[in-house]
């Protein structure tokens, strides 16, 4: 996976990978119970569209979080897994 360059210094996004007809997101706050979450989003699950955008905005370095954030609601993803971790 990419680094996020987090330009903005203040996204949860940790990393992220691009493919043909997804993205596959990590963000870098683990819960108490698993290690960090990663989020697969996909044209046929989150839309073309959407994708395409999150795909913009991970390559650019910024904004990729926010619009997550901000599209939480209308957005779906694939696939969640967790990084484990020791506590």
């Amino acid at each position: 996976m990419a680094i996020y360059k987090n330009l903005n210094g203040s996204s949860g996004v940790e990393s992220y990978k691009i493919g043909s007809d997804f993205i596959r997101v990590r963000f870098d706050k683990p819960t108490k119970s698993h290690g960090c979450n990663t989020y697969l989003y996909t044209y046929n699950m989150t839309g073309r569209e959407n994708v395409e955008q999150m795909k913009k905005f991970a390559e650019q370095g910024s904004g990729l979080g926010g619009f997550i954030s901000s599209n939480r609601n209308d957005i779906e993803f694939e696939s969640r897994s967790y990084t484990a971790f020791s506590l």
